[in-house]
């Protein structure tokens, strides 16, 4: 082969060959390219799977911590093992002042903490989290104060996430970096998903403290409360649950006393039954009984006062009630209504020797004295006028006195009670009350010239119209009344009817307690001692009713003459 052709082939194949090379560059470049973005994919890949794993581990450790501050511990240990974050803390929300308050932190230093523990609702750093968006920032374009002396500590980047839970803030996580100056948004989406983790556990906690704080609450309040507080079952009405109050009170041990059903302490068991069916039928919240009468372990009975109500636990109606022992109240109730027996009865008494006398001696005397001054100059006559004048004006005096006096009497002590009977002697007072007042007066009565009535209900009665009568003609400003009574076995009914201006009766009854009058009180008190019952209605222009109704207490034979006869 001619030389020429050598070389022609030979610079055909360098050329070739270098055409080859080319393409082997190209391909090893792909190739590198290709391995590279694969590695990547594979790092991509493996801290995905890594966030994955530290997200799936949080939520399993905080569906089993009950406690706050180990919960927030365990979620910026999981925060800093992500490789942009290197220190942070956790503040949650006032729920008061609105105001964020460090609740745990991690890596940073004593100054921080002791200058940032809380931020108010008015500060920046409290106006950022309420926007409820998360913030990634360099330190010197951020404008709080606190967080840029983080940045004299070689930290480049911050982070503060907002953290949520059913449309309200309830936390914000605040971390930092000393090596990023952004937070890659790998590791953003990382904190992202936490902070919607953290928000439910936080929530929980949260309320788990307060339910446990509540619960601390009442059972020291239950425990320590001095009334006997019983749980009872709603359905099977079985006790499951008695403050030791309870157990003293009733003389049982605890195992004893959860053993019985309500029925079993009761002394009046058709009217616990009443009581309990209404309670339970009406839902009652809250639910009071003056009065009912318990049994102990040794059959003592025992009076007592209930306060009860209903609430349900875990599906099931409850019902709590608290016991009050009111003997030594009853005791000292009885005393005072004996006591005031005792002293209306000694005013009567005192009424009738005051009447007595003011009638038989003062009245007598002085109508004595009218007549010897009247019949002064029958034996020597005179016919100075001026005496004349003298003595009848001193007659006149004397005749006002002597009225007076009587009126007097008669007001202290009915002087037709002993010989003309209630019903008529009431009677009379209506008539003189109607005459000297000016109002139209109706009574009636029926059935009470037939009993022998107790002196004290006759009095007592005489009375209740008296003061009823009063009020009218000092208050009432009325045209008419109406009085009615009427034996109706075994009570008597008495009714007073006016068509006066009325009158707000709660708050009369209140002010006049205040005030220390007598008028309402004093009805009140004597319908008491009648062991009977008071009620009045009145409306404001529209008068007043009064209704009053006592049980029949005829006198024993022979009591009423004694009274008659004393002296």
């Amino acid at each position: 082969m001619p030389v020429k052709d050598i070389i022609a082939y030979t610079q055909e194949l360098l050329s070739r060959l270098a055409q080859l090379e080319n393409q082997m560059n190209d391909h090893r470049t792909k190739l590198l390219q290709a391995n590279r973005q694969h590695i990547k994919e594979l790092e991509d890949h493996k801290q995905t799977e890594d966030l994955l794993r530290l997200q799936r581990d949080l939520g399993i450790a905080l569906n089993s911590i009950r406690n706050l501050n180990k919960g927030l511990d365990i979620l910026l240990e999981t925060v800093l093992k992500i490789d942009a974050v290197d220190c942070g803390g956790v503040y949650l929300v006032d729920d008061v002042t609105g105001g964020l308050i460090m609740a745990a932190h991690k890596g940073l230093s004593r100054q921080y903490i002791a200058e940032a523990d809380w931020f108010p609702a008015d500060s920046f750093h409290a106006r950022l989290v309420a926007k409820r968006a998360p913030y990634y920032g360099l330190f010197d374009k951020f404008t709080d104060n606190l967080v840029k002396k983080l940045s004299q500590e070689g930290l480049k980047s911050v982070a503060i996430i907002p953290v949520q839970h059913e449309g309200r803030t309830v936390a914000a996580i605040n971390l930092a970096s000393y090596s990023y100056k952004k937070i890659p948004f790998s590791a953003r989406n990382a904190l992202e998903a936490i902070a919607a983790q953290i928000g439910a556990f936080i929530s929980r906690v949260k309320a788990d403290e307060k339910l446990r704080e509540s619960e601390e609450k009442y059972r020291s309040l239950f425990e320590n409360d001095s009334d006997a507080v019983m749980i009872l079952d709603a359905e099977t009405l079985r006790f499951e649950e008695a403050n030791p109050a309870t157990l003293d009170l009733y003389g049982y041990s605890k195992d004893e006393f959860l053993s019985l059903t309500i029925e079993d302490i009761s002394d009046e068991k058709d009217k616990t039954r009443a009581a309990v069916k209404e309670l339970i039928n009406n839902d009652f919240k809250s639910y009071s009984v003056p009065i009912r009468y318990f049994k102990k372990k040794d059959g003592t009975v025992f009076p007592g006062e209930i306060s009860a109500g209903i609430f349900v636990s875990k599906g099931c109606k409850k019902i709590i009630g608290a016991v009050r022992d009111i003997t030594e109240r009853k005791r000292s109730e009885e005393k005072i209504h004996t006591l005031t027996h005792e002293l209306i009865k000694a005013q009567e008494t005192e009424r009738l020797k005051i009447a007595r006398y003011l009638h038989d001696h003062v009245a007598q005397d002085l109508s004595t004295l009218k007549i010897s001054c009247e019949t002064l100059f029958d034996h020597h006559p005179t016919d100075s006028q001026e005496i004349q004048q003298k003595l009848s004006e001193i007659s006149h005096i004397l005749q006002g006195s002597i009225t007076a006096v009587r009126d007097l009497s008669y007001d202290l002590r009915p002087p037709g009670m002993d010989h003309l009977g209630l019903a008529r002697t009431i009677f009379q007072y209506c008539e003189e009350f109607s005459k000297n007042n000016n109002i139209k007066l109706d009574f009636y009565s029926a059935g009470i010239d037939d009993l022998r009535l107790d002196y004290d209900i006759e009095i007592n009665l005489y009375r209740l119209i008296q003061e009823a009568l009063n009020n009218v003609r000092q208050h009432a400003e009325a045209k008419s009344v109406m009085v009615r009574l009427v034996a109706s076995y075994p009570n008597i009914i008495l009714r007073i009817e006016d068509n006066g201006k009325g009158f707000d009766v709660e708050g009369r009854l209140i002010r006049a307690s205040s005030e220390r009058r007598m008028g309402l009180g004093s009805m009140q008190e004597r319908v008491g001692l009648l062991n009977g019952n008071l009620k009045i209605q009145s409306r404001l222009m529209e008068g007043t009713k009064i209704f009053i109704e006592v049980p029949i207490r005829e006198q024993k034979r022979g009591s009423k003459e004694k009274h008659r006869n004393r002296r």
